[in-house]
């Protein structure tokens, strides 16, 4: 019985949107990473609103090092915003890799005669349609980036 909750609460863990679970996803630990960051990215949208910090707070730069007179809370948030920013680009260069892993590991399988033709092309099909939906989130935060 214990078992078999545990086994239950796993795969709910790995489901994807909706609960669906895709046997097929070699890179659910890099998509759930990619999305991860892309939504806490996409989540803090209202820290950089226009007239959060008046105009009045900005003041002439220090050249020979930092803003005296910037907010701590602009560093800070800003700080944060590139750290996000930093995450996000290391969780799509990682899923990017992963994909390019996925791929190779067809062709190679393909080349040794371990896999028929038709199920390669059927596996390198549904690898590039989950391509697609990585890049078409891609875009989705970068417009939503441009958003704000």
């Amino acid at each position: 019985m214990l078992g078999a909750l545990a086994v239950a609460v796993v795969a709910a863990g790995c489901a994807g949107p909706g609960g669906r679970f895709d046997q097929a996803e070699g890179c659910r630990n890099q998509l759930t990473s990619f999305n991860g960051a892309g939504d806490a990215l996409l989540a803090g949208g209202g820290r950089w609103d226009q007239g959060h910090f008046s105009r009045a707070t900005v003041t002439a730069t220090n050249f020979t090092g930092r803003n005296a007179a910037a907010p701590a809370g602009l560093e800070a948030g800003l700080a944060q915003e590139n750290a996000d920013l930093d995450a996000l680009q290391i969780a799509f260069d990682a899923l990017l890799y992963c994909r390019w892993i996925e791929a190779r590991t067809i062709r190679a399988e393909l080349a040794a005669n371990r896999v028929p033709r038709p199920a390669a092309d059927s596996r390198m099909a549904a690898l590039r349609a989950r391509l697609q939906r990585d890049l078409a989130r891609a875009q989705q935060v970068l417009d939503g980036l441009e958003r704000r």
